[in-house]
Formats: C-alpha cells, sequence, structure tokens
C-alpha cells in the first residue's frame, strides 16, 4: 500500500485522493460498489478523519464517488452512452455495453387510452391500451422511470407476458413478429417528483432527461409510446452529425410538449 509522506508539498488529502483514485482504476474498489466507511479508510491508510473527508469530497467532486443519502459513499458507475437516434432496445444496448440489464415493474394493466396515447397511436377515444410503468437499472443501479403504452388488441396477452426478466423489444419483434424500424423521439427537461425519485434514488426535483418516444412498425404504423425519465449523471446521449446524409434529423420546436 502506498505511504502518504507528510513532509511533501502535496497535501495529505491530495494524495488520499489519488492513491484511492489508483485504487479505484485498478479495481481495488469496484463501480457500484459501497466504499468503506470514514473509519475504516482512516484506519486503512493512516489518516485523520478529516483527510478521509476531503479527499472523498474530492473525489465526489470530480465524479468518480457518489454520495447516497442515508446510505454512505458509493464508486461511480460508468455512464452508459446511447445515441440520441438509436432504435435498439434497452436491453439489447446493455448488453452490448457489457452490462447487467435489470427491470423494476411497478405496475402493468389495461386501461383506456389516455388522450394522448390515443391521439399518437391512432387509436379510437376510450380504445384499450396496455401501459406498464417500470424502472429500468443497470445492476442494482436505476438509470431511468419508463411508462410505456401499446395498442391492446395489436398485442394480445401482452400484459401477461410481459415480466422483470423480460425485453419488450425482443417480445415484441420475436413473439409477435412486429420489428421496431423507426422511431420518433422528443427530448426535453423534467425534474423528478417525490415517487420517481424514489424509484430513481435521486433528490426530488433532481433534473432529468424526458423522452417522449413513438415507434414504428414495418408498415409505418405506431405500435408504442413511452416516456422515460433518465438520471442524466448515469447516461450520456450521442448524437453524431454528418452533412453528407440527412438520415439524422435534429430541430427545436418550441410549442409545449406532447406529453401528458
Amino acid at each position: 500500500m502506498p505511504v502518504l509522506k507528510v513532509d511533501q508539498s502535496t497535501p495529505l488529502y491530495e494524495q488520499l485522493k489519488n492513491i484511492i483514485k489508483n485504487d479505484i482504476m485498478e479495481g481495488a474498489y469496484v463501480p457500484g460498489e459501497q466504499m468503506p466507511s470514514e473509519t475504516a479508510l482512516q484506519a486503512h491508510y493512516g489518516v485523520s478523519r478529516v483527510t478521509v473527508r476531503r479527499a472523498v469530497q474530492e473525489l465526489s467532486a470530480e465524479g468518480l464517488l457518489e454520495r447516497r443519502q442515508g446510505k454512505g459513499t458509493f464508486v461511480t458507475r460508468r455512464r452508459v452512452q446511447h445515441s440520441m437516434d438509436a432504435i435498439t432496445g434497452f436491453t439489447d444496448r446493455m448488453e452490448i455495453l457489457g452490462r447487467e440489464p435489470r427491470r423494476i415493474i411497478h405496475s402493468k394493466r389495461i386501461i383506456p387510452a389516455p388522450d394522448f396515447a390515443a391521439r399518437d397511436l391512432c387509436l379510437s377515444k376510450g380504445e384499450d391500451v396496455v401501459e406498464i410503468k417500470r424502472t429500468l437499472c443497470d445492476g442494482d443501479s436505476p438509470l431511468l422511470f419508463d411508462e410505456c403504452y401499446y395498442p391492446a388488441a395489436h398485442f394480445p396477452n401482452l400484459i401477461d407476458l410481459i415480466g422483470p426478466d423480460v425485453s419488450t423489444y425482443r417480445l415484441i419483434k420475436e413473439h409477435f413478429g412486429t420489428p421496431i424500424l423507426r422511431a420518433h423521439k422528443r427530448f426535453n427537461i423534467s425534474r423528478a417528483d417525490e415517487t420517481v425519485a424514489s424509484y430513481l434514488h435521486c433528490p426530488p426535483g433532481e433534473p432529468l432527461f424526458s423522452i417522449y418516444k413513438i415507434t414504428y412498425d414495418y408498415q409505418d404504423a405506431p405500435i408504442q409510446i413511452s416516456i422515460s425519465l433518465v438520471r442524466g449523471d448515469h447516461i450520456t446521449y450521442v448524437l453524431d452529425a454528418d452533412e453528407r446524409s440527412r438520415h439524422t434529423e435534429m430541430h427545436m420546436e418550441m410549442s409545449p410538449s406532447p406529453e401528458k
């Protein structure tokens, strides 16, 4: 274990910060893992609690550690990168990145389509939709809260097939034979209410990406709406622009969001 040197010009907290940072990079502390307590770090590295606290504060400010109220300090998971124009589902994307996708289902039910869902799914007023509310996670770390709507008549028994281990994109494609070929997305910023904050382990009022998405099948018919509230400190959205191609279009709209 590296020894901290009192006679160096570099402050002890900075020496400790660099040692812990190196330990994280070498895998001594694993992303998503809870860090030892301040008392344990103090004993392990042979420094004062004030030095430990300052080093942890610095590492938190750099994004390598994160404090969770009432739970302790954790090694920050590496951000998930996701293309803004990607059509791949959550499970496929996480597996490509070598992550562990996990889903927590809060509710699933058949309801008359809300006005916005009837409009964007081209349904008659009062026609049934399957509503699913769930949190999607990277292992034990919640990434986003997802609220989805599917035409119930188009996907019979979907509500019975949805479970915590089921990818809805794969289910739609493989079980119902309906691949998703196009998506329209609108990005906004929202704030977590108390319910969403409890799901995403973030403070109420935390700014979140709000993504309203309509997906389409091979006949260009709308088959799904999702409203996703995404933690911006866990996911980075990427857009590649190329003047030689017009396949990706991004523009600003000043009109109100179509969401509920």
